[in-house]
């Protein structure tokens, strides 16, 4: 971080945003591509899952943990794309958290070509926390790690989007249903 002559503080970043989010490398598999050596459309969130699991499981504090009596549903997905990302391309997927309430999280990766510094798309997630069991029930984080979610989000406020990208998912799509 650093101040900046408006008194606010500015995050660290590099060509691929701020520092301060959850980074993670991938590569395009063969298996992952359509017949003209393109990412097939629904291996875009196959591609960002071990990262969305894994920022969220450090953000909660549970990175060191194999399990946890808690765990998260997906409540939607949306896969925005912008420029194709081929067989071999190499991944940097860079993941915030730009919401959370007392049992939602909204998660947002942004998948570049390492290679050439494209934004190749953007997967917004909105997940539920569960208590696991049978069956599993929606229930509240607990208080740290509540605290430690929104310590997480204050600080990603910070981080700027990427150029003409915005959210278009709502942390709680039930208040959108009338």
């Amino acid at each position: 971080e650093r101040m900046v002559d408006s008194g606010t503080t500015e995050l660290a970043r590099d060509h691929f945003g701020s520092l301060t989010l959850y980074r993670e490398r991938a590569v395009v598999l063969r298996a992952w591509t359509d017949r003209n050596g393109h990412l097939n459309n629904s291996y875009y969130l196959v591609c960002v899952q071990h990262a969305f699991v894994t920022s969220l499981k450090l953000w909660r504090g549970e990175a060191h943990l194999e399990r946890s009596s808690t765990g998260n549903f997906t409540m939607q997905s949306l896969v925005t794309h912008f420029r194709e990302l081929r067989e071999g391309a190499n991944l940097l997927l860079t993941s915030r958290l730009l919401g959370v309430d007392e049992k939602r999280t909204h998660v947002f990766v942004e998948i570049y070509n390492a290679d050439s510094g494209d934004l190749g798309a953007v997967v917004e997630k909105t997940s539920l926390n569960v208590a696991r069991g049978d069956p599993p029930k929606a229930t509240i984080f607990s208080d740290d790690i509540s605290a430690e979610l929104h310590r997480v989000a204050a600080l990603h406020q910070g981080a700027s989007m990427p150029a003409g990208v915005r959210a278009n998912l709502a942390l709680n799509p039930r208040k959108l249903v009338s």
